[in-house]
């Protein structure tokens, strides 16, 4: 037993002289004795302060006991991802990233403090310092939220008697205006991206279907039936570093349920793959460009896009991620419903594609004007 000693007795300086708990328990490192309170101002009667006081003296002996395991919130946080890569819940570029965001920002700051007693307060602090560090507010909740899970973990397991980073107050993305291609971009764009062009096939696959760099590396044409005019996505491609330093490519699932999904095939797109298969004769296991690698796709693109001033709406030059965004734009803008959209986009809710896409879309807004003013115009002529 770690608290040796216990009573209760009445504050008398106090409003309402309310009943105080006394935990006695001795100092290891100083050998003197010393005392933990605590105030039960909802306890009326002696006997239902004495009940209070066994509940939170049964509590703070759970934590004494968690706390002789003298885990940090750094060895708690390393064993935590560690395990999740054994179980094969994160993949390696997840594991990767989050260890280098734990080891660069949430170590120095928190990582040295006891898992068991972190406090609520300390845990706003660590967001607060975040923003103050300059830290995106996206890039601060992607911090927390490496925190948040350890925690979760943790209590799930009974190795914590609480989550002190539940009810934490994060900060909020001011969004900025996202980089799509408008029409002048868009003819600029499908005239200079001609057939022998070493990026024509994805990014024409990114421009008709939205899809993200990463699925089109790990598109196989098995995926796509051409007499059913769909696309299946079950697989993405994601870069990370080994611990020599190499990049490496690995081809997983995509992150979440409904990234897996499948695409209608426009028939501008289906004119390409056609053309392609008749080129290549592929079989069914073979990957459908030649890019494996996402982050190497991404960059060589953006460096065409720059060199030849292929330029989007946010006057700059344009992405892969960019085609992404005008697909989806031009989506809004065309009157598509948002449930469709979103799900062709594998987006994890409609909320997001409407956050994202339509909220600010001067032309989609007035898309949606002149369908209903033409509905009460059709009214009115119905009446007459």
């Amino acid at each position: 037993m770690f608290y040796t000693g216990a009573s209760v007795s009445r504050v008398a300086d106090r409003k309402g002289k309310p009943w105080r708990g006394y935990l006695q328990y001795k100092d290891a490192e100083t050998g003197k004795w010393r005392k933990k309170t605590k105030l039960f101002p909802q306890c009326k009667t002696k006997s239902e302060a004495k009940k209070a006081l066994g509940e939170w003296q049964a509590e703070m002996e759970e934590k004494a006991a968690l706390k002789n395991t003298g885990r940090t919130v750094e060895v708690a946080i390393r064993g935590y991802l560690k395990n999740q890569r054994h179980l094969n819940t994160i993949s390696i570029v997840t594991y990767q990233n989050s260890l280098r965001l734990a080891e660069t920002v949430i170590f120095p700051l928190i990582g040295k403090k006891l898992f068991v007693d972190l406090t609520k307060i300390e845990v706003q602090d660590f967001v607060n310092e975040l923003a103050s560090q300059g830290y995106k507010p996206s890039s601060s909740r992607t911090i927390f939220a490496i925190v948040s899970k350890a925690y979760k973990d943790a209590y799930k397991r009974d190795e914590v008697l609480r989550d002190p980073t539940k009810g934490i107050v994060l900060p909020r993305d001011i969004r900025g205006q996202i980089n799509y291609l408008g029409i002048g971009g868009r003819r600029k764009f499908l005239t200079l991206m001609t057939e022998g062009c070493n990026f024509y096939l994805p990014t024409m696959i990114a421009y008709y279907t939205g899809m993200r760099a990463g699925e089109i590396c790990a598109l196989q044409w098995k995926d796509i039936n051409l007499a059913t005019r769909t696309i299946r996505i079950t697989k993405t491609a994601k870069d990370y570093r080994t611990d020599s330093g190499r990049h490496e490519v690995e081809i997983s699932n995509p992150k979440t349920p409904k990234s897996t999904r499948t695409i209608p095939i426009i028939d501008e797109l289906r004119t390409i793959l056609i053309a392609e298969a008749k080129r290549t004769k592929p079989k069914a296991s073979a990957y459908v460009i030649e890019w494996r690698n996402p982050r190497l796709l991404c960059s060589s693109f953006q460096k065409w896009a720059t060199r030849n001033e292929v330029m989007g709406e946010a006057g700059k030059p344009i992405t892969m991620h960019g085609l992404r965004h005008t697909f989806a734009t031009l989506g809004v803008q065309s009157g598509m419903d948002i449930k469709s959209l979103s799900s062709i986009l594998g987006h994890s809710s409609t909320s997001m594609t409407l956050d994202t896409y339509a909220s600010d879309d001067e032309q989609a807004k007035r898309f949606a004007m002149n369908a209903l003013s033409n509905f009460f115009a059709d009214e009115s002529s119905s009446d007459l």
